[in-house]
């Protein structure tokens, strides 16, 4: 079905043009969702030409404007289109097209109507295998499917099954379909600044022995002796360690924070005692002259570059200047909580830019929901979302339950094939081409789906039932499956998440919280109330009981503007699901899981039990005490 060598140019960036090859004529393909040779967003089609061998043709081109190739970048080059086509065509010569065969077409076409009306949607790996052809004629069938009305926007059937019934029904036994982009390359650190190196901290080493003495004076007032030990500085605190003298008590020492924060003119100061690891104790006082962590800087250390996480997260940099990268697939879900505009959502565009320079979008897949239609709408155009951002209340529920129905089905997939998680499903030995299995396909690899909800106090007030139990389905159920979640939430609405929910995520990012009951409610202990706010933060990890000090990175609406541009251009957001068609999800009827609160032991009950009524009394199977169980059916802001 021919070969061609196509060139594109966007009308708003002048001087930018992108050459690429095809095994079909990509002006066939400008309505496909997303492929390798799919017309990028903003770019329109200059010339194409016909070529007998479009590898050679294309690798000939690429190495004569090799001086013009945009940073790096496979197929963009800086060169205006009228120079560009002299010298490709100067390359390729007279070509005479080829001619299509239409009869091969319309025998595919013959074949795969009957396959899809029956499955109820359209797949390229699925065509491929059922009519042993390859991707790019797979591709080409879904096209002229859509083309003659069989399938609609979202690959499902528009005709009917042969027993009558609608195949819109059945369109969601697949599982989220990987969007395959041809030559994908990942952003170039270029996009992100260089570390500012003009800014230098105001503090001298005179200024800071000179402050330790007066900590050391100031405690001596209060006959609390202690010896003076390691002064680190840091991007956003500085920390002084000092030794107490024998009997004295570290609880002393941290009672005079007010006293020591008095002495020094600090606002906010934080008393570790004492410093983990150590026998020290730590005071950490904010600097006068704050240093931003930067985003490029994390990126171009040996900690991020060396990382053997299998879902890295540069979060930034501690108290003594070492990166902190984390794992997500650890956590394996991730609370941010903290007064408003204390930095949540700077930190969740650093934790999407992480994945972003890490992974393609058939290695990982976004869900959003942003219920203020403020904070990431940004990434609409990045295709590695399974569905458009989700900014309607409405159609939020009916994401939640696409994203159960998913975990459900990838269980039923490891059934299948005998593994227990989905490490173990990608790396199996032996066969690994798709295939049918009963009612869905086991494809070769699944993808992780990372749920980003922002703002999750706005989401659990529309229907706290359906919305309490899916996400406590997720967040049980969810890691196996490579679906890993990421809240962010205002410190004093976290207690509107259920209890249940609330331990089952061990790892949180603290910002700046008004007290320490809101500190402790996020964190488990006090040090969220005297952070200093702008990306100052402490993580808790998954299995720690202390949690670590960390000025977070920030990346500037220009980068972050610039890498989803990049990465849009490369092909279009391939939608697995229109949430107009997602079913409820399979919950064990009635039963929930709930957290006893006398030794937070696991109780599961049945809800249909509880009738009308708020809560009950039931006996602890762990401690013998009795505990207090809320019904989850009714909204606690509405009980009276």
């Amino acid at each position: 079905m021919g070969e061609f060598l196509y060139v594109l140019g966007n009308p708003s960036m002048p001087g930018l043009i992108k050459i690429g090859r095809t095994e079909r004529s990509v002006a066939e393909r400008v309505i496909e969702l997303s492929s390798h040779t799919g017309v990028p967003t903003g770019f329109v089609i200059i010339k194409e030409y016909v070529v007998p061998d479009s590898f050679a043709a294309e690798r000939a081109i690429h190495e004569r404007l090799a001086d013009c190739r945009v940073v790096d970048n496979r197929e963009f080059f800086k060169i205006e289109a009228e120079d560009a086509l002299e010298i490709i065509e100067s390359i390729l010569g007279s070509t005479k097209p080829k001619m299509r065969d239409f009869e091969l077409e319309d025998e595919l076409i013959a074949k795969a109507i009957p396959i899809v009306v029956k499955r109820g949607f359209a797949r390229p790996q699925m065509l491929e295998e059922a009519l042993s052809i390859s991707y790019e004629d797979a591709l080409f069938v879904i096209n002229t499917l859509q083309g003659r009305g069989v399938i609609g926007q979202f690959n499902e059937s528009k005709w009917s099954t042969p027993n009558g019934q609608s195949s819109q029904a059945q369109h969601h036994d697949d599982v989220a379909s990987i969007p395959l982009i041809g030559n994908y390359q990942l952003p170039s650190l270029d996009f992100l600044r260089n570390p500012d190196l003009i800014v230098k901290p105001m503090e001298s080493e005179e200024e800071l022995m000179a402050n330790a003495r007066l900590m050391q004076q100031t405690l001596a007032q209060f006959d609390i002796d202690v010896a003076l030990g390691d002064i680190t500085r840091g991007p956003a605190v500085t920390r002084y360690e000092l030794h107490p003298a024998p009997g004295v008590k570290l609880e002393d020492i941290a009672t005079s924070s007010h006293n020591i924060g008095a002495a020094l003119n600090a606002q906010r100061i934080d008393i570790l005692a004492p410093v983990p690891g150590k026998s020290s104790v730590g005071v950490d006082v904010p600097n006068r002259v704050k240093i931003k962590v930067n985003m490029r800087d994390l990126l171009e250390s040996e900690d991020w570059r060396n990382s053997r996480a299998k879902i890295p997260l540069a979060l930034g940099k501690d108290i003594y200047g070492h990166p902190i990268v984390a794992d997500l697939a650890e956590m394996p879900h991730l609370l941010i909580a903290g007064n408003s505009g204390s930095g949540k959502s700077v930190c969740i565009n650093a934790i999407i830019v992480s994945m972003l320079y890490r992974f393609s979008p058939d290695q990982l897949r976004f869900v959003m929901i942003d219920p203020k239609v403020v904070e990431l709408q940004q990434y609409n155009t990045l295709p590695h979302l399974v569905l458009p951002v989700v900014m309607d209340p409405k159609k939020m529920i009916l994401a939640l339950r696409w994203i159960v129905n998913e975990v459900q089905k990838r269980y039923e997939i490891f059934a299948q094939v005998g593994v227990r998680n989905i490490g173990s499903f990608n790396s199996r030995p032996g066969e690994k081409n798709v295939k049918h299995s009963g009612d869905f396909i086991i494809p070769e690899k699944l993808s992780f789906v990372i749920v980003i909800i922002e703002h999750a106090e706005v989401l659990l007030q529309l229907g706290a039932a359906e919305i309490e139990a899916a996400l406590g389905y997720l967040i049980e159920s969810g890691r196996a499956t490579g679906v890993h979640c990421v809240f962010t939430m205002d410190a004093d609405s976290l207690n509107s998440f259920a209890e249940h929910i609330r331990v089952n995520i061990p790892s949180r990012i603290a910002f700046r919280c008004s007290s320490r009951s809101s500190s402790r409610l996020i964190l488990g202990s006090a040090g969220a109330e005297a952070l200093s706010g702008m990306g100052d933060l402490r993580f808790l990890p998954h299995g720690s009981v202390e949690s670590i000090r960390i000025q977070g990175p920030i990346v500037s609406d220009q980068e972050l503007q610039s890498i989803v541009y990049f990465i849009g251009a490369q092909g279009r957001p391939y939608y697995s699901i229109g949430t107009q068609f997602v079913p409820q999800p399979k919950f064990e009827p009635n039963w929930v899981v709930c957290v006893c609160q006398n030794c937070t032991g696991r109780i599961e009950f049945d809800t249909q039990q509880l009738g009308d009524s708020q809560s009950v009394w039931v006996e602890c199977p762990h401690c013998g005490e009795e505990t207090n169980l809320r019904n989850p059916n009714i909204d606690s802001s509405e009980a009276h």
